[in-house]
Parts: structure tokens; sequence; C-alpha cells
């Protein structure tokens, strides 16, 4: 019997645009439950991290002080690090229209393709 292997991976991202919904409840929350499962099985994925998320969510708390940008930035880095503590592997992942996102009456708008493609 041959032994067949598979890499596991996911982006580890937040859908911006007309139907995004919170971090907590499409990322955060999902990807904790999924740790816990991986942890249980012994199997380990690669998360690629959408970076440019995380440095807009950086930007946006320094220049608006947006309390609920502080909890999300800090329960995202708390995700990644139980990504390492548990053995996975991460990688870089990244989407340049995230610079001219714009964080608005509690949400991320996006209303720019300025950046959209990554030669630009």
């Amino acid at each position: 019997m041959s032994i067949k292997a598979i890499a596991l991976t996911f982006d580890y991202e937040l859908f911006l645009g007309k139907n995004h919904a919170p971090a907590q409840d499409v990322l955060i929350t999902p990807t904790t439950q999924l740790l816990s499962e991986l942890k249980k099985t012994g199997v380990k994925a690669t998360f690629f991290i959408d970076l440019t998320y995380l440095l807009r969510i950086r930007e946006v708390q320094r220049t608006q002080n947006v309390a609920p940008l502080e909890k999300e930035y800090q329960d995202i880095l708390e995700n990644i690090s139980q990504m390492i503590r548990q053995g996975h592997e991460l990688g870089i992942h990244f989407h340049p229209h995230w610079k001219d996102s714009n964080y608005k009456d509690g949400m991320w708008v996006f209303d720019s393709f300025q950046n959209y493609a990554l030669h630009n």
C-alpha cells in the first residue's frame, strides 16, 4: 500500500466588499474552531496570512483610534499565535486593494479599484 500525502492550506483573509461580514464571525471564530479540530487529529496545515489586511487594521486604528479594530487585531494575533504554537506553517498572502479600504460605521468599505491589481 502506498502512502499519499496532501497539503492542507487555508487563506487567512477577510472578504472585502458588498457582502462583507465581521471578522469575528467569518475569520476568528471559525479559525479557532478549525485549529481545535486540527489539534485533535494531529493534522498540520499551512495558513496564508493576508498581511495587507493586518497592516490596514493597524493604520486605521492608529489614525482613527477605533476600539473594535484593536480587539479585532488582538484576536487575529491570538489566532496566528495559536497556529504557531500548534506547529502549523505560515505563509504570506496579500491583497493590495486593502490599501484603498476605509473603515466606516463598523464596516470595511471598498470603493476603489486603484490598487486592486498587483501591478498597480
